[in-house]
This record gives structure tokens, sequence and C-alpha cells, in this order.
């Protein structure tokens, strides 16, 4: 019996690890160079990149900065929160946590997501507002 109990909690730490790691891509993701540039840019037209919808959405009014926040706070709290739940699931949870980080990570972008990304919005500070409009219409455009 205790090696039973060995193995569960191995398998919890190991999720913990994995989980956490979790976290810091989801923190790390919202301080990208894309990222930052990408907002810089579509910002001047009063859009922002919503890494929850992974989408542009309009800011009507709102400070992007708070949007960032909320964005931010949004999906850590979500990893948090399934993360937890997965640690109590032991190598099972390893299992679907992996598997969700896999397919979040790897194969779950939407095309527009990759033709934002790839775009010279994310790359450098564009200043003619006419061409940033003509990028964002560009790679959003279904």
């Amino acid at each position: 019996m205790p090696e039973i109990v060995a193995i569960g909690a191995v398998g919890a730490f190991v999720t913990f690890l994995i989980a956490n790691f979790n976290l810091y891509i989801v923190h790390k993701s919202f301080s990208d160079f894309k990222i930052k540039n990408l907002n810089l840019n579509i910002g001047k037209l009063g859009w922002y990149w919503s890494m929850d919808q992974g989408a542009p959405v309009k800011m009507e009014g709102r400070d992007a900065k708070a949007l960032t926040e909320a964005d931010y706070q949004k999906a850590t709290r979500g990893a948090f929160i399934f993360g937890t739940m997965m640690i109590f699931l032991s190598w099972l949870g390893l299992i679907i946590l992996s598997i969700y980080m896999v397919s979040v990570y790897k194969i779950a972008k939407s095309r527009t997501e990759k033709k934002v990304m790839s775009s010279d919005l994310t790359k450098v500070e564009i200043l003619d507002l006419g061409e940033i409009q003509r990028l964002l219409d560009q790679t959003t455009a279904s």
C-alpha cells in the first residue's frame, strides 16, 4: 500500500511541475515582444489583441493597460485552477494537462492568429496608420 501512495505522490508532484510550467508560459506570453509590438501598432487604431480570444477587439474607450491586466488575470486564473485540479488527479492529470498544453500551444491556433503573428504588425512599430489598417484587414480577413 505505501508504494501506491508513493506512486500517486510522485505523479502529483510531476503534474504540479508541469502545471507551474504552464503558468510560466501564460505569464511569459503577455510580455512577449511580438504581442507588445502588435498592441502598440493596432492600439493606434483603437484595437487591442486579446490573448484570451486570440483576435483583435475594439477598445471602445477602454485603456489598453486595463484590458491587458484583465486578459492576464483571466488567463492566469484559468491556468491556475485547471492545473490545480489536474494535480489531484496525479498521473491521469498529467496526461490530461499534457494533452491540453500540446493542443493549446501547438495545434489549436486559428488561421487569423497565425497570420497576425507572422505579419509585420508584430515585428516593428509602424507609423503609417494606413499601413497598419491594411495589414490588420489583410491578416484578419477570413
